[in-house]
Order: structure tokens, then sequence, then C-alpha cells
């Protein structure tokens, strides 16, 4: 149980040996929308489209719905819809 001990070090806790024997498995992690398991600021990091959409207009459409929006994930996902588009003054 070394591995147990290493991740407590670091902060991480494990629960169990069998966790820890599992976690090779893993493929994809995600994280509560408060960002409270990372840095506490939420950002768009990566996305994938299940339909055939380009990508810009899918930014488009979503940065229009959420650029008055106070739920805290609007902020992060407008902010990278400007970067996306290039447009610093004009996120739709």
């Amino acid at each position: 149980m070394v591995g147990t001990g290493v991740g407590a070090s670091q902060g991480v806790h494990i629960k169990g040996g069998q966790a820890l024997e599992s976690a090779h498995k893993v493929v994809c992690i995600v994280f509560d929308k408060t960002g409270t398991l990372t840095i506490g600021k939420p950002q768009v990091v990566n996305t994938r489209l299940l339909k055939n959409m380009v990508l810009k207009e899918f930014y488009e459409l979503i940065a229009a719905a959420e650029v008055y929006s106070e739920h805290p994930l609007a902020k992060p996902i407008v902010e990278y819809a400007k970067k996306f588009r290039g447009d610093k003054e004009n996120p739709v």
C-alpha cells in the first residue's frame, strides 16, 4: 500500500487498494463544475463535438447563449469563444 501513502503525502486520498489497482483503467476524469479539484477557476481545455458541426459555428452559438448568463461556467465558455474567434471585443 505504498501508493496510497505516497498519494496521501501529496494530498490525494485513495480509498483502498482496489481503487488504486483499478486506476490504470481510467480513460477520462470529470471534475466538478466549481473547479475545487483544480485551481478554483473553471476553464475550457478541450471540445469534442458529437455531431457534424463546424467548431467555429458551435462556439458562436454557445457564446451567444452564455454571454449574459451569470452561471459560473458561462464566463469561461464565453472567454474561450472569444479566443477561438480571435475577437476580443465581440464574443457573438
